[in-house]
């Protein structure tokens, strides 16, 4: 009776034809309920495209974040900007964890190697998180401990994921996006800025629990120039599975 759409700013291709399915099933079923869910998402867009769906606001619970960020653009690589970034976050906050936010996996380790100085057995341990890794190695990273963790991650700690303890959050600002380009016909793996909604998610993340601090490795500026919303996965990947499934679904498509 019910169906609950969660993080629906993420505009993952299988979310947006979900949403456009169900767009189409609520028309026929009036005893049906449709929750669209989101912290960072347009909720009015939303709801005018589902055709003029109720929009409800909840304020949550947030702790203050204080923003640092660089004054001039990092020429160093980017993996000695986050040594200098964990080092501010280990010292500058006298307790809980550092949560880094980085675009694949040869960047955290990169950076892992860089930051290697910072571990202290009992103390300061640190960690990957990825998609990649096995489930036990996961819950590893995630698994609350007396000693204080940097954990360097992909963007699967933004919204998937919840790390308890976490007071201060390094940003580099950069994200892996799928792309697929029409003239060779595959996609590829593309390095390229987050927008200012990701930004917030990944801030969000050291005021989860009480007060924290976001180090960003960008200036004010710089993120003044990051588009406000991710850029939807149908607008730049092969579109000819869904393409398929929908028409193996017995699914008109429209040309």
């Amino acid at each position: 009776s019910c169906i609950v759409l969660d993080e629906a700013h993420e505009r993952t291709l299988s979310t947006d034809v979900l949403m456009g399915l169900l767009k189409e099933v609520l028309k026929r079923r009036s005893d049906l309920k449709l929750v669209v869910m989101s912290a960072t998402m347009d909720g009015k867009k939303v709801a005018e495209y589902l055709g003029g769906a109720e929009h409800i606001s909840v304020p949550g619970r947030v702790f203050p974040v204080e923003m640092k960020h660089l004054d001039v653009p990092g020429k160093n690589p980017l993996e000695q900007q986050v040594r200098v970034a964990v080092g501010k976050a280990l010292s500058e906050n006298s307790d809980g964890h550092v949560l880094v936010f980085l675009p694949g996996v040869a960047e955290i380790r990169r950076a892992r190697r860089a930051c290697e100085k910072y571990q202290r057995p009992g103390q300061v341990e640190l960690f990957d998180l990825h998609g990649s890794l096995s489930l036990k190695v996961q819950r590893q990273a995630l698994a609350k401990t007396t000693s204080r963790k940097v954990i360097f991650s992909t963007n699967i700690a933004e919204t998937s994921l919840t790390i308890d303890g976490v007071r201060a959050v390094v940003d580099s600002g950069l994200v892996r996006e799928s792309r697929f380009n029409q003239q060779r016909g595959t996609s590829s793996l593309v390095m390229c800025n987050i927008s200012q909604a990701s930004a917030i998610q990944r801030s969000g993340r050291a005021g989860r629990t009480q007060e924290g601090t976001c180090y960003r490795l960008y200036t004010r500026q710089a993120y003044g120039r990051f588009s406000d919303y991710d850029t939807p996965e149908m607008l730049r990947a092969d579109l000819a599975e869904p393409i398929l499934m929908l028409e193996n679904m017995g699914l008109p498509i429209e040309t």
